[in-house]
């Protein structure tokens, strides 16, 4: 196993990847898909972008010490993988719960021409890998959407070798007051907002629409206005939550059922950015048999801070921040003061 430290750089599969990031918005949305550029249209003919991207990733491999075969969980389009290969990485396996992505990160990783690094359809909560098959797993800004996290953090423990390890970052920080408000404001901007604002989301109608037209389809005897009090009152219900909760609302009685979000995709289970709360995630993640801990995110890394050009006062107070890390108090502090948070967690 190549050790996490390393990390050699694959110089011509970066190139490749540039020379996708070269193309017109409108030939990456015929030859991957037209979503593709909703993640990722800031990389178009902006290599700087691509490198700061890379960067990251980067910085979260040798956060978490990933070597040898990783599990990218909840891979999206494939782009981390990737560059967890361009960086060194021996074997990538890529798990997405939409057929779409799963599909669009295999044309990529075709069209740069990468070797091991392949990408599965399948779910978080049921990984189709067997017992302690992989060194490493890397959880990017997915964990706030997990439909049934307790379910995937057990599925990763499970899958993990024993002394294998974990990366868990994320920008939906529970502690971060911003982020509170703005995670907010997303909830209500999904459920009904204007054509446009869904539209920048990649949604053509919003949840509490999606809600009362499946309570319409599946309950005709309801006249509107009756659908639509019952698609506002089940905010965070799925289809099939709604199968068993509309009858009792019907008949006066309590949903029995909470919520299974605040906001959530009623169809696909897909939860819309839960906030998480990074201290008892950790706690959460040692009920499954991994020893985690908060590690500080890149913000507060002097070297990527130079490469970004800050001056030597911001250097300086990353560095003193890093110094002080171990102590609670300053670390709570810290962690409050940014929307990301990241994890470093080692199965026992």
């Amino acid at each position: 196993m190549t050790s996490a430290a390393v990390l050699p750089l694959d110089a011509d599969l970066v190139d490749r990847l540039q020379s996708v990031f070269a193309l017109d918005a409108a030939t990456i949305a015929e030859r991957l898909h037209p979503d593709f550029n909703r993640y990722f249209g800031r990389f178009l003919g902006n290599p700087a972008a691509l490198n700061a991207y890379l960067d990251e990733v980067r910085y979260l491999c040798r956060a978490g010490r990933l070597a040898g075969h990783v599990l990218d969980l909840a891979s999206g389009f494939g782009l981390a993988a990737i560059c967890m290969r361009a960086l060194g990485v021996e074997e990538v396996t890529g798990l997405d719960l939409v057929e779409t992505k799963a599909v669009t990160a295999h044309k990529l990783a075709e069209r740069v021409r990468v070797n091991r690094c392949n990408f599965l359809l399948g779910n978080a909560a049921a990984i189709p890998l067997a017992d302690a098959s992989v060194d490493g797993v890397m959880i990017k800004d997915a964990a706030s959407h997990f439909r049934y996290p307790g379910q995937v953090y057990a599925e990763v423990s499970r899958v993990l070798k024993p002394g294998g390890r974990m990366v868990l970052s994320d920008d939906r920080n529970a502690l971060n007051e911003w982020v509170r408000l703005a995670t907010e404001r997303l909830w209500e901007v999904t459920e009904t907002g204007s054509p446009d604002e869904l539209a920048k989301l990649g949604l053509s109608i919003g949840y509490t629409k999606m809600r009362r037209d499946y309570i319409a389809h599946r309950f005709p005897s309801l006249d509107d206005r009756q659908a639509d009090w019952i698609a506002r009152r089940t905010r965070g219900y799925t289809y099939l939550m709604l199968d068993t909760t509309v009858p009792r609302l019907l008949e006066d009685q309590s949903t029995a059922l909470a919520p299974a979000a605040n906001c959530i995709n009623p169809e696909n289970e897909i939860v819309q950015e839960r906030l998480l709360d990074p201290m008892e995630l950790c706690r959460e993640l040692s009920q499954h048999g991994l020893k985690a801990g908060l590690v500080p995110t890149s913000v507060w890394d002097g070297r990527m801070a130079k490469r970004r050009g800050s001056r030597w006062r911001g250097l300086w107070l990353r560095r003193l921040a890093r110094m002080l890390w171990s102590t609670r108090i300053v670390r709570t502090r810290l962690i409050k003061r940014t929307a990301d948070f990241l994890i470093a967690a080692r199965k026992r």
